[in-house]
């Protein structure tokens, strides 16, 4: 059993997050985390709210990293192709 895990953490637009969130689950198949960010506020209206979205997927040590990133940056490329003004 490898109880060794590699982290993947991309920064993208919070419009996006959710499409990289479902490509990075399926590319990982151990699990992806869209930062949750831990706030202390009474109100809703006291949050600032940032306009990038942190996406994390985790890979097992033993994975082909280099093929995995790969594949990843393509991805992002595309993503930034198909949406103007978007720096990835």
């Amino acid at each position: 059993m490898n109880d060794t895990w590699l982290e993947v953490a991309c920064e993208l637009p919070n419009e996006l997050a959710d499409i990289l969130a479902e490509y990075l689950a399926g590319v990982s198949g151990a699990g992806v985390c869209v930062e949750n960010l831990n706030v202390d506020a009474f109100s809703l209206s006291e949050i600032a709210h940032s306009p990038l979205t942190t996406v994390k997927a985790y890979f097992s040590a033993a994975d082909d990293m280099d093929a995995h990133l790969a594949e990843i940056s393509a991805f992002l490329k595309d993503l930034a192709a198909v949406n103007p003004g978007l720096s990835l």
